[in-house]
């Protein structure tokens, strides 16, 4: 079993493995220090041990990488060996990245995110939520304070996601009053992505590339699973 500290290790490799895979080239490679010799090792057996596939990882130190590798297979059929550029679906914590669009969006003016998300979604989009009488605000809904329930994805590979257009439908009632509790919610965030959508007039995909990854210098990151797309695990 993987240590606590070495799953930290593995989900922040993850993250460092989609988000900054522009600025490194194939081939880069900084070799672990001897600091992390044993993190390095704990990794390596995990992998071989078949617990994890692979993984690409940075760590950097008062602004400098001080380690920075690829770890298994990308690839594992192909024999494609994984490296600093592997792009990894870095899942839930995309979450967070549709947090920072809404902030970009009301920074230009496009979304009042204390606004209700009928403001931006016509009632019969929100078939539910109008029957109940209840709009979450935009914050409400990234902050999972809303009172939608739990459901399934809405962004990643096709066959198992929820499209955001039908999202509203699949919103069967609304537990809590708006602002009363928390409750971990994939529709709820599906929600806030549709009304953005509607307020910015394009596409989510769209303005993750325009207001977050363009600015960031993210060139090989996607909201999507990008089928084909070789730099991908």
């Amino acid at each position: 079993m993987l240590k606590p500290c070495v799953k930290g290790a593995i989900f922040a490799a993850l993250l460092f493995g989609g988000a900054w895979d522009h600025a490194f080239s194939e081939t880069s490679l900084v070799a672990a220090p001897p600091e992390f010799k044993d993190i390095r090792a704990t990794l390596t057996e995990a992998i071989d041990a078949g617990e994890i596939p692979s993984m690409a990882l940075a760590v950097a130190r008062e602004g400098e990488i001080v380690w920075m590798e690829g770890l298994g297979w990308a690839d594992r059929e192909a024999k494609v060996r994984a490296h600093p550029n592997t792009v990894f679906a870095i899942g839930s914590t995309s979450k967070s990245m549709t947090a920072t669009l809404a902030m970009a969006l009301s920074e230009k003016g496009l979304i009042n995110i204390d606004e209700g998300v009928d403001e931006y979604l016509d009632k019969a989009e929100l078939p539910y939520l109008s029957q109940a009488g209840r709009y979450p605000s935009i914050r409400q809904l990234l902050t999972m304070t809303g009172g939608v329930p739990h459901g399934g994805g809405v962004t990643g590979r096709p066959e198992y996601t929820v499209s955001r257009e039908d999202i509203g439908n699949r919103v069967e009632l609304v537990a809590y009053p708006p602002g009363t509790l928390y409750e971990y919610s994939n529709y709820s965030i599906g929600l806030a992505m549709r009304a953005m959508e509607r307020a910015a007039d394009s596409p989510f995909d769209e303005l993750m590339r325009k207001y977050v990854f363009e600015p960031l210098g993210m060139e090989n990151s996607s909201t999507s699973y990008r089928v084909g797309f070789s730099k991908q695990a």
